[in-house]
Formats: C-alpha cells, sequence, structure tokens
C-alpha cells in the first residue's frame, strides 16, 4: 500500500504523507504540529528536531468509517483491526521507532538518530 523508503528519522512514504493531508483537507483527521520548547523534556527532541505532529481522526472521520467502512469488514478483519489500533495507541515514539529500526535495518541507512534506537 505505501511504498517506504529510510529517511532522516526514520521511514518515510511519500503517499502516506499525501494521504494524511487529503484526508485532513476533508475534515475526516486533524493535524497538529507541535514545537519542543524549553519546558518540554528534552528527551523528546531528536538531534535538534523540535517538532513533531499527531494525527487525530475527527468526528466526522469517525462518522465515514462508522457508515461506509466498518460494515464492509468481516469478523477476524474488524478484530484485527482493533488489534493494530490498541497496539499503535499504546506505543511511545522512542518504542516505535526502537521496534522499526531492530526489525527494519534497512530504513536506518538515512537515519541522524540510528545510533539512539540501534
Amino acid at each position: 500500500l505505501f511504498n517506504f523508503q529510510p529517511y532522516l528519522y526514520g521511514p518515510y512514504s511519500n503517499r502516506l504523507s499525501k494521504d494524511l493531508e487529503f484526508l485532513n483537507s476533508y475534515g475526516f483527521i486533524e493535524i497538529e504540529n507541535y514545537t519542543i520548547d524549553e519546558n518540554m523534556n528534552e528527551a523528546n527532541e531528536i538531534d535538534g528536531y523540535k517538532q513533531y505532529y499527531t494525527y487525530n481522526i475527527t468526528e466526522l472521520g469517525k462518522e465515514f468509517v462508522e457508515k461506509k467502512v466498518i460494515n464492509k469488514l468481516d469478523g477476524i478483519q474488524l478484530e484485527a483491526l482493533k488489534d493494530l489500533k490498541k497496539g499503535i495507541n499504546d506505543i511511545d515514539l522512542d518504542n516505535l521507532l526502537s521496534y522499526v529500526y531492530r526489525n527494519y535495518p534497512e530504513m536506518t541507512e538515512q537515519s541522524k538518530i540510528k545510533d539512539r534506537y540501534v
């Protein structure tokens, strides 16, 4: 579905970025851009990179999924989706990057932060 390639802070997909922008432009998700300041934990700063993003589904997005997507999934697919969501919601950025860098070492080729996770 998405073609990921090594990038400065981990795997990157241009297609995924465009799809997220599309979903945002139609109001299905909100993208919040945060800048790390002096009051935030320095550990969140990665190699001088002081921004991060969060992606949240909106009420419109939830409505769309409930009306147009959920009813097309069988029980196994729905359980797999629930498990995936739980796993993603329960992991922080450091643990996610550790997992990706350990399991997909080819994604560390251009990384500025691989020494922190490998």
